[in-house]
């Protein structure tokens, strides 16, 4: 269901049994045997009560497309990520409503100033798309029974359900441990994508696409069979999982 947003979580005896969700129709109550949070904020494991963490440090950015003489143009506008942030700027954190709300508005200010700028030299030139959502680059995570961490490169481990490597440089391959995605107080909940339990180093090298596509597999593999065998995501079998991982294509072992 597109246009649809989470509200809250239904848990009882350790699982997640249904969840809370609100759209145009109203207010509607979805039961499932398997939850699996893919929403990068990990928004259904903070509602069913599981451990999160919480990092305020996303910046302000302001990506926008311009129109005009010189054609279409895309201006990359955004403060530091790792070095000082100017003095009228911030950091935000993307699981509070009140930051989310000033890092839309803080980040139209950047877009309006900067067009500004421009047409003082190109008189022309207009804003033609603006940022559809907020580039929130990490918010909330599961601290699940593993986090993984940025020195355990090429390290195996016995539940490993995929790999992923290190998009800022060649070389880095990391092994993604079960542990690190099935919830740990309810035992039909995984996480997938940007919000899988790792440090905050590591944090960074998982939030992309490829460690999400992993992940996603992963997860939604393993609550399928879950489901089948009428047991509970985290006592899942291991072997069992990454027997049908191995069978879907997926590269499970650490080189």
């Amino acid at each position: 269901w597109y246009d649809t947003r989470l509200c809250a979580a239904v848990c009882e005896d350790g699982r997640v049994q249904g969840v809370i969700v609100e759209n145009k129709s109203g207010r509607l109550g979805i039961r499932a045997k398997a939850f699996i949070d893919a929403t990068g904020d990990a928004d259904l494991c903070f509602l069913a009560g599981e451990d999160t963490v919480s990092l305020a440090t996303n910046v302000r950015t302001g990506w926008y497309f311009t129109g005009g003489g010189e054609g279409v143009r895309l201006h990359q506008l955004s403060d530091p990520i790792h070095g000082p942030i100017p003095e009228t700027s911030r950091r935000y954190a993307g699981d509070r409503h009140w930051d989310v709300t000033q890092h839309a508005i803080d980040g139209r200010k950047m877009i309006l100033a900067d067009l500004e700028r421009r047409r003082a030299m190109e008189k022309d030139v207009y804003p033609l798309l603006l940022p559809a959502y907020d580039g929130m680059r990490m918010t909330r995570r599961l601290n699940g029974a593993y986090v993984l961490d940025e020195s355990e490169a090429f390290r195996d481990f016995p539940d490993s359900i995929g790999l992923t490597g290190d998009w800022r440089k060649c070389g880095p391959v990391f092994a993604m441990p079960w542990r690190a995605i099935a919830g740990v107080k309810n035992g039909n909940l995984a996480a997938a994508g940007r919000c899988i339990s790792v440090s905050t180093d590591m944090w960074d090298i998982t939030r992309v696409i490829p460690t999400a596509a992993m992940t996603g597999q992963a997860a939604g593999l393993g609550a399928a069979l879950a489901v089948h065998r009428n047991e509970a995501l985290n006592s899942l079998p291991i072997s069992l999982l990454q027997d049908a991982l191995r069978a879907n294509g997926a590269i499970v072992e650490a080189p």
